[in-house]
């Protein structure tokens, strides 16, 4: 576990942010969360402009290409990657965005699907081996394996458990962590990570699944009552890093 590995003290570097930030900070932040549908071609139009206004710029290449995967244009969106990763080959989160798109293609053109996700493989297996610690590289990492018929194997669990201990407030990573727990008959480890889901104050359709498979899991555990009190989920046992091949 992460509080458990030892980590090289960390050297503080200050640095400017690059010009086109001020153009694009904000825009930058809207695309990371959901964008109603009549805002997506303006926001496609002002990622456009400040793309052309700072050529060879990281950032603007990144929005653009968030801005075409909103809008559904996920080749535009793996083009400018490419031309972007061409000059910039260490930039993980583009190697991210690019995985991300690619599978977006796969899932619409079924007879491409193998080999564009085997592509997204590759391009994440780039982005964990330069940035272990962002999260949404594990849950791209987990799409890309789901629906295989091994899934998910030791690797794929260990997968989605670190993905969840760096981010443990994204309730899709608990959940598919709880699932694949329950795969690996790992019952009461299931329950640590499901039970904050099913506590969930807001509540939603999509509760009615996670109660279900969490009853499961008490019930495997040989837990009598769903009142029980679920383990920390750090309580679970060491794990190993997995592979992103």
């Amino acid at each position: 576990q992460w509080q458990n590995r030892e980590f090289e003290p960390a050297e503080v570097k200050v640095s400017r942010l690059p010009a086109s930030a001020r153009d694009l900070m904000w825009l930058d932040l809207r695309l990371a969360r959901y964008v109603p549908e009549d805002r997506r071609a303006e926001n496609l139009a002002e990622a456009q402009r400040a793309y052309d206004r700072y050529p060879g710029d990281p950032l603007a290449a990144r929005v653009l290409a968030q801005a075409h995967m909103d809008m559904q244009q996920d080749k535009d969106a793996v083009r400018v990657l490419d031309s972007h990763l061409a000059q910039n080959p260490e930039d993980a989160l583009a190697l991210r965005l690019k995985a991300v798109a690619l599978m977006n293609v796969g899932d619409e053109e079924a007879d491409q699907r193998s080999s564009l996700y085997q592509q997204a493989q590759a391009a994440l297996a780039a982005a964990y081996r330069l940035d272990a610690t962002d999260y949404r590289t594990y849950m791209a990492m987990a799409r890309n394996r789901r629906g295989q018929p091994d899934y998910p194997t030791e690797n794929d669990l260990q997968v989605l458990l670190l993905g969840s201990e760096l981010a443990p407030q994204i309730q899709q990573l608990r959940f598919e962590a709880g699932a694949a727990l329950m795969a690996h008959a790992r019952y009461v480890e299931a329950i640590s990570y499901l039970a904050p889901l099913a506590n969930d104050p807001h509540g939603g359709k999509e509760l009615d699944e996670v109660r279900r498979i969490l009853n499961e899991a008490r019930a495997k555990a040989g837990l009598a009552s769903a009142g029980d009190e679920a383990p920390s989920a750090d309580e679970g046992s060491d794990e190993a890093t997995p592979t992103a091949s």
